[in-house]
Order: structure tokens, then sequence, then C-alpha cells
């Protein structure tokens, strides 16, 4: 079957799109790095290397969900500040001061 309708995408928003991902596999890999996740890896080169050679971010995501619920909210809460313009300290501090309120309200 042919298509008879043009795409709704320009070849400049596809172009973006694939920038876009690579720039998102950069961006998970770094994170990764910064989080040290190589020294679990069964990866023997990534551990050699001290840096993540996958290009999927799946030892991330491994990570991220060995992390208990506490600590993932708190990471998210952190990205969150950051991303708003704070400061790494006054970062951290606001999502503790967050994650601690929750426990107190839900008691977990």
């Amino acid at each position: 079957m042919t298509r008879k309708e043009p795409s709704g995408f320009s070849p400049e928003h596809i172009a973006n799109f694939h920038r876009t991902q690579q720039i998102r596999r950069d961006l998970l890999k770094r994170l990764g790095d910064i989080l040290e996740v190589w020294r679990d890896c069964t990866d023997k080169a990534c551990q050699r290397g001290r840096s993540c050679k996958r290009s999927d971010a799946a030892c991330l995501h491994g990570f991220m969900g060995a992390l208990p619920d506490q600590d993932r909210r708190l990471a998210g809460y952190m990205i969150q500040n950051g991303a708003a313009g704070l400061s790494p300290d006054a970062a951290l501090a606001q999502a503790q001061a967050r994650v601690a309120a929750e426990i107190a309200q839900d008691g977990g």
C-alpha cells in the first residue's frame, strides 16, 4: 500500500528529533557515570573504563529500580529543584525536607 498523504513532519523536524535522541542518550550516560553505576555492572569493560559503555541506559534504569522508593524520590526532587535554578546544596536540602515531610505525612 502506498502512502497518499505526505508526512506532517519536515526534514528539520526529523533531524531535530534525532539530535534530541542523541542528547538524551548522552545525558543518561553522563548521569549513570555521575552515579557510578559502573561499579555494580557485570560488564568488565564498564568497570575498567569507570564509565557505562552501553547506549541504552539499561544499567541506569536497573540501578534506579534497585533503589528504595525514598531514595528515588529524593533524586527526582533534587533534579526538579536543580532545573528550577537552585544550587546543588539548596536542591538537596529542599528535596530532603520534602521527602521527610512526605514520610511524616504518609508514614513511608
